[in-house]
């Protein structure tokens, strides 16, 4: 038999700007509160998956960055929810132990959790809404 109370584990999440660390929602908050950084929801239409997936690679383009499948899901509500997130999101872990080429590895990620996201939740009618969050490393940049 299952737990009906199972533990709620959350999982932490770094600043990319200081040392601070927490879970999502109070990362928001310490963005807002220590970097005057504002996360903001913003709620898109879609006639059709392919008018979605058109605006996406036109957003990766103009923004030079990639939106990478984070995980699907069904729900009661919607036929299919799709987390994409932000490719710069995260710590790089060198695949290779030799020293040597350690340094030589270029990665773009931000060592740190980048709020951009785009939720995409879809319906058999294909009326496709999401939340789409700003990226992180915008705030980086300008420092």
């Amino acid at each position: 038999m299952h737990d009906p109370n199972p533990p709620q584990t959350k999982t932490l999440k770094n600043c990319p700007l200081c040392d601070y660390t927490s879970d999502k929602k109070q990362l928001y908050q310490h963005f807002e509160k220590c970097h005057e950084t504002i996360v903001v929801t913003e709620l898109i239409e879609f006639p059709s998956f392919e008018h979605f997936m058109t605006w996406k690679v036109t957003l990766e383009n103009d923004t030079k960055t990639n939106f990478i499948r984070g995980y699907t899901q069904q729900t009661k509500y919607y036929d299919e929810v799709i987390l994409f997130v932000c490719h710069r999101s995260g710590h790089h872990f060198p695949k290779t132990k030799n020293i040597k080429f350690k340094n030589d590895v270029i990665t773009k990620k931000i060592g740190g959790f980048c709020p951009a996201s785009i939720k995409m939740m879809k319906k058999m009618m294909e009326v496709l809404k999401f939340p789409l969050c700003k990226h992180m490393w915008d705030t980086i940049m300008k420092i």
